[in-house]
């Protein structure tokens, strides 16, 4: 006869497992939201930002890029297909134009089309002080393809969805 005590220890036992099993094997689209979360703390800045950090934050916002990848946007310079590393670079170069700078991400609709492709739809919304006193506050819709190389998911297309003024 199986007694109440070993009832309790094994749905204890099932439940730490189920918690632990989550925790340690996330799903594909938490990765994906992860990494938009990691994208957000590297392209950000704040005030009084020190040139280690700076140099710390565009070394790992190189690591979320794949080795090609393909811009749109209603600004030419930032439009074309570049390397990961003019892409950080271009990041990087507008990041010395803020004095304060936040960058956060919004209504995450994550699709997978094919196996190792995600594709993201999102409100993103960059907002901050410029070195010369212009405040900045802008809000876009982003359309953005992430590919999964070596079982990491890299940035490879990212496009800036016109929605209709009023």
């Amino acid at each position: 006869m199986v007694k109440p005590k070993h009832i309790l220890i094994a749905l204890v036992v099932l439940i730490i497992g189920v918690f632990v099993a989550v925790r340690l094997f996330p799903s594909e689209e938490k990765k994906v939201k992860k990494h938009f979360a990691l994208l957000s703390k590297c392209v950000s800045k704040a005030s009084g930002e020190n040139p280690i950090t700076t140099a710390s934050k565009v070394q790992k916002l190189r690591t979320l890029l794949a080795e090609n990848c393909s811009l749109k946007t209603h600004i030419p310079f930032f439009s074309g297909n570049f390397t990961g590393e003019e892409v950080s670079s271009l990041i990087a170069q507008s990041r010395l134009q803020f004095s304060k700078l936040s960058v956060k991400f919004y209504d995450l609709e994550i699709d997978f089309p094919e196996e190792g492709m995600a594709t993201v739809t999102l409100t993103v919304n960059v907002a901050g002080k410029m070195t010369n006193g212009v405040l900045i506050d802008e809000t876009h819709e982003l359309e953005c393809v992430l590919k999964k190389i070596e079982d990491r998911w890299l940035f490879s297309e990212c496009e800036v969805v016109q929605v209709l003024k009023r």
